[in-house]
């Protein structure tokens, strides 16, 4: 059977979330009225994820199968990704299987742009708590911003909404990675392979995987080693787009919302206790960055991010969101600073 749009929802150990994403997806999928599938994909999940998914009663079509290839998020994109090109899909929707409270509007605002034909890519920009992705928003966004020119505020934001131009550029690199790298290679593709794309303005994302930033040895180290491999090779192969100065463009839209998002816990000893005091400040961590990046030594990238961490959350221990993310774009600018550092 031939479908419109998939909707590819990747899970690992997502029991307590699956069966609210799923009927939210299935209630908006409703009002397009199109031919649809839900694509559940599982990255061998060891709790009720699996029987959950079989036993939640939905009106969209679905089906539930095993992701392809080396275990990692990226091979189940990727899954997603050659199911609709075989059934020769106009539109794909990837949602992350933790996204507790996504809703109605979410799927539509990030769908209906695509489906309309208007953009290739559509990235949500989410609402972040000041410790929410920390690898994004203190190493990748502002190297994204410095290096690619691009405005995207969440370039690691796990939905996206995909055109078949788009399925069909990404399933062509060979640079698609199996891990936790597949965020940031989706996002530097769109903006540097000229890819129609859009940031929608979207309100909260509450995600259970922020529950495991307390305690970061176990889930953040292994992450950040697969996202900065990743973006090490992408800004390698990009090099003549970053040498240009070339300026994409993403356009803004949709209307921000006001909700505030969910206040996530960090252990500021747990992070301490990994770092080692190398870093005073923005410039220092600057210089660090550029400098591991010309090395491509992931290991001090991790120690330059870790040690600046444990400055970023002194700082703004006290701060409201809006005034962390000013800190935010202060290091943005003493990445810009400090940009002639880096050799490509």
């Amino acid at each position: 059977m031939e479908y419109d749009i998939i909707v590819g929802v990747t899970t690992k150990n997502d029991a307590s979330t699956i069966a609210h994403v799923l009927t939210t997806i299935d209630k908006a999928l409703l009002k397009l009225k199109r031919d649809t599938l839900i694509l559940v994909v599982d990255g061998y999940s060891t709790d009720k994820t699996k029987s959950i998914v079989s036993d939640t009663k939905l009106t969209t079509e679905f089906r539930l199968i095993t992701e392809k290839g080396k275990k990692g998020k990226g091979s189940a994109v990727k899954t997603v990704l050659q199911k609709a090109k075989v059934h020769g899909v106009s539109s794909v929707l990837l949602v992350d299987g933790d996204f507790s409270n996504i809703t109605v509007e979410n799927v539509l605002a990030l769908l209906k742009p695509v489906v309309a034909g208007t953009y290739d890519i559509v990235l949500p920009k989410y609402s972040r708590d000041k410790y929410d992705s920390l690898i994004s928003s203190q190493v990748i966004y502002p190297l994204t911003k410095t290096l690619f020119h691009t405005p995207i505020r969440d370039p690691l934001p796990g939905e996206y909404a995909l055109s078949k131009k788009a399925v069909s550029k990404l399933l062509q690199s060979s640079y698609f990675p199996a891990d936790q790298g597949i965020g940031i290679f989706v996002t530097l593709t769109a903006v540097c392979e000229s890819l129609n794309t859009a940031e929608v303005r979207l309100g909260s994302k509450d995600h259970t995987s922020s529950q495991k930033y307390k305690q970061p040895e176990e889930h953040l180290m292994p992450v950040f080693n697969h996202i900065l491999r990743e973006f090490i090779k992408l800004m390698r192969y990009y090099k003549t787009f970053i040498k240009k100065e070339t300026i994409p463009k993403v356009a803004k839209i949709g209307k921000q919302q006001k909700k505030r998002p969910k206040r996530i816990e960090i252990s500021e000893k747990a992070y301490k206790d990994l770092s080692r005091d190398v870093i005073e400040d923005l410039d220092d961590y600057a210089e660090a960055v550029y400098e591991n990046l010309n090395k491509q030594n992931i290991m001090g990238l991790k120690v330059a991010w870790l040690n600046w961490l444990t400055i970023y959350f002194e700082k703004t221990r006290n701060m409201s969101n809006e005034k962390a993310e000013k800190e935010i774009e202060k290091l943005a600018a003493a990445f810009k600073k400090k940009k002639e550092l880096l050799n490509l």
